[in-house]
């Protein structure tokens, strides 16, 4: 875990917790993956901290700033995200901002590009989720029965690690396939070369 403060960025009833990284003039927006932090950004400090100040988000019902699950929320729509882009960005005194996302955050950050693409320089996605048709990811998000299976993998991550053990053992996947390890091991610099797309 980094020694990073958390900030707080709050638009209506949402606040989103986050943590800076480097001290580079432009913007990178950070959004991590189901069941991950914001700390997982903090590796890329080294790396890119010199061109970007990194601003790791920490989503709903994520990190030690959580929401309780039980409590009922909101939507939390793309158009609320956007609406909080614009406004970190207004307090930042920045007119555009970089994004990057790894898994269910890089589904979340082409939504962002699909808001307000007059606000993004460049878009980083990492292993990123919705780029096909799921059919796994479908059933969770659309259907009550699923809804209520993801409800209580959130609540208790210990079954879906449970889950994620026994698969490896009946070796249905491998540990490169699981997202219980951590991520920033299996990502360099050389990776984000390739993962770059510049918006005009």
């Amino acid at each position: 875990m980094s020694d990073a403060e958390y900030s707080f960025l709050t638009d209506g009833d949402f606040t989103l917790p986050y943590k800076s990284y480097g001290s580079g003039d432009e913007l990178l927006l950070c959004f991590h993956g189901f069941g991950r932090i914001s700390d997982d950004f903090h590796r890329f400090e080294k790396e890119l901290g010199h061109k970007y100040t990194l601003i790791a988000f920490d989503f709903l019902y994520h990190g030690p700033h959580s929401v309780s699950v039980t409590k009922r929320l909101l939507a939390f729509t793309p158009s609320i995200l956007s609406s909080m882009v614009e406004k970190l960005l207004w307090e930042k005194k920045k007119v555009r901002c970089s994004l990057m996302g790894y898994s269910q955050g890089g589904k979340t950050v082409m939504g962002l590009v699909h808001k307000i693409p007059h606000r993004i320089h460049e878009l980083f996605v990492l292993a990123p989720d919705g780029m096909k048709n799921n059919k796994i990811r479908n059933f969770i998000a659309k259907t009550y029965i699923g809804r209520k299976i993801g409800l209580k993998l959130v609540k208790s991550p210990e079954t879906l690690h449970n889950i994620i053990r026994t698969l490896r053992f009946m070796k249905i996947i491998t540990e490169k396939s699981s997202f219980s390890s951590s991520i920033t091991p299996m990502i360099s610099k050389k990776d984000i070369g390739f993962i770059t797309a510049g918006l005009p």
